[in-house]
C-alpha cells in the first residue's frame, strides 16, 4: 500500500556557494559511497547501517545490518496454527482500543527502520486522545537539569540523540511535541551489562512518572526492551517487565521486529513470508485473541505486521505519509557531477545543529525525490568535492 497520493513536483532553485560547518563531531549525512568507502571511515557495520539510514538509503541499510542474519527456519507447528486459524485485521483502531485500557504503551523498532517511527507518529494523536501525555524514548540524550525536550522551541537538533539524527525519527518527536506530550529520555548508560541496563531503564522511568504523576506513558523502545516475561540469558527480564514488576502495571506491548520484511526473503518468518498483509495489521482467531509465538508463549501483547515496502520516485513508500510531497531538483546551475547530497531544512533551521526535514541522494535523472509537506526551505546540496551550496524552494 503506497502512502504516496501526490504528483512529483520539480523545483529549479539558484544555488548560492555555502560552508556548513556542522554542530556534532560525526556528520551522519553522507553520499552513499562515501558512507561505503572503508579507506576513509573505521566505521563498523552497525555504523554503516545507521549512516545509511540516516541519509535516506534505507534499504542499503536494511542490507548492511541484516546481511549476516541466517535463514528463517519453519516452526511448522506455529505456522500451521498461523495459517489456520488467524486472520488480519487494521493495526491501528485495534491497538487504540487496547491502549485506552492501558496506563503504558511501549512499541518498539529496529533501529535502522526508519519505517516504524513512521508507525509510531501514526499513533500518537490517538494515544493522546486517550489520555496519554508523555513519551519516553531511549534514543534522547538526557541533559543535566532537564527532563524535557518540550519546552525547547527549534527542530529536534543533531545533539538531541543518535537515533532521532533520522528524519523520520525526528519528525516523530516533533510531531508529538506539537500534539502537546512531554518527551523525555531514560536510557541508563554506561551500566556495563545487559541486565543492568535494563534495571536503570526502568528506574529512571519509574523516577520520571514519579515527577510526573498525571497522564499515560507511551515509550518507544529498541527490540528487546518491549518483552515481557522470564528470558534466557543474562538480561533475564526485560525493561518491560522490570517496570512492570515495580509498578504493579501491565503494560500494553506492540512488536514490530519479529514479524517484518527482511533485506532477504529467506531471512523473513514463515508467518510474514507468506502472509504480508496489504495494510499494517494484526493477526486474530475466531475467539478474537491475539495471535502469539506459540500457545503457551506470549512475550508482547501485540505483533505488527507491515506491508512490504513499495517504492515510488526512488524513495521507500512511508516517507511520504503525512502530507510529505515529491520533489526533485534541477541541478543545471551547478557545474559540478553528481551525485549530490540534498537535504531539506525548514526556512528558519539553524543548518548546523537542527535534524533535516528529509535528506536524499540525487543525480541529473529526475527519479529520486525529495518527502517534504508544502512550505518554504533552504536545500543544503553536497557534492562528492565536499562543495556545498544552498538553494531556496517553495513547494505547493
Amino acid at each position: 500500500m503506497s502512502f504516496c497520493l501526490f504528483a512529483q513536483q520539480n523545483v529549479t532553485p539558484a544555488f548560492d556557494t555555502i560552508t556548513v560547518e556542522f554542530d556534532v563531531w560525526d556528520t551522519p549525512y553522507l553520499l552513499r559511497s562515501e558512507i561505503l568507502d572503508t579507506t576513509k571511515h573505521d566505521l563498523v557495520d552497525y555504523t554503516i547501517g545507521s549512516y545509511l539510514s540516516f541519509s535516506g538509503y534505507a534499504r542499503e541499510a536494511t542490507k548492511k545490518m541484516e546481511g549476516n542474519a541466517e535463514e528463517a527456519t519453519m516452526d511448522t507447528a506455529r505456522y500451521t496454527r498461523f495459517k489456520e486459524e488467524f486472520h488480519a485485521i487494521p493495526a491501528i483502531p485495534s491497538l487504540l482500543e487496547d491502549a485506552e485500557r492501558h496506563e503504558i504503551t511501549i512499541v518498539n523498532e529496529a533501529h535502522y527502520e526508519p519505517r516504524h517511527r513512521v508507525f509510531t507518529r501514526r499513533l500518537l494523536q490517538g494515544l493522546y486522545d486517550r489520555g496519554y501525555r508523555h513519551f519516553g524514548m531511549e534514543s534522547l540524550v538526557q541533559t543535566a537539569g532537564t527532563d524535557s525536550l518540550a519546552d525547547q522551541t527549534t527542530y529536534p537538533t543533531l545533539n538531541s540523540g543518535y537515533f532521532t539524527r533520522d528524519p523520520q525519527f525526528a519528525a516523530m518527536v516533533a510531531e508529538a511535541q506539537r500534539i502537546g506530550y512531554r518527551i523525555f529520555g531514560y536510557e541508563a548508560a554506561g551500566t556495563g551489562s545487559a541486565k543492568l541496563r535494563e534495571i536503570g531503564q526502568a528506574k529512571n522511568i519509574v523516577d520520571y512518572r514519579t515527577a510526573h504523576p498525571d497522564g499515560k506513558l507511551l515509550l518507544h523502545v529498541g527490540y528487546a526492551h518491549a518483552m515481557e516475561g522470564e528470558l534466557e540469558g543474562e538480561r533475564e527480564k526485560s525493561m518491560a517487565q522490570r517496570l512492570a514488576d515495580t509498578t504493579g502495571l501491565d503494560p500494553l506491548t506492540i512488536d514490530q521486529t519479529a514479524f517484518r520484511e527482511m533485506s532477504d526473503i529467506l531471512q523473513e518468518a514463515y508467518e510474514y513470508r507468506h502472509f504480508a498483509p496489504e495494510v499494517t495489521s494484526l493477526f486474530i482467531d475466531s475467539t478474537g485473541s491475539h495471535f502469539n509465538f506459540n500457545d503457551s508463549l506470549r512475550w508482547v501483547d501485540r505483533y505488527v505486521f507491515h506491508p512490504r515496502t513499495t517504492y515510488v520516485y526512488g524513495r521507500p513508500d512511508y516517507v511520504f505519509a503525512f502530507n510529505q510531497k515529491p520533489v526533485t531538483v534541477t541541478f543545471d546551475s551547478i557545474d559540478t557531477k553528481g551525485p549530490w547530497l540534498v537535504r531539506a531544512y525548514a526556512i528558519d533551521d539553524d543548518m548546523a545543529k537542527v535534524v533535516p526535514r528529509d535528506v536524499v541522494e540525487m543525480d541529473t535523472d529526475g527519479h529520486t525525490a525529495l518527502a517534504v509537506p508544502p512550505g518554504s526551505y533552504r536545500i543544503l546540496v553536497t557534492s562528492a568535492d565536499g562543495a556545498q551550496r544552498v538553494g531556496t524552494i517553495t513547494v505547493e
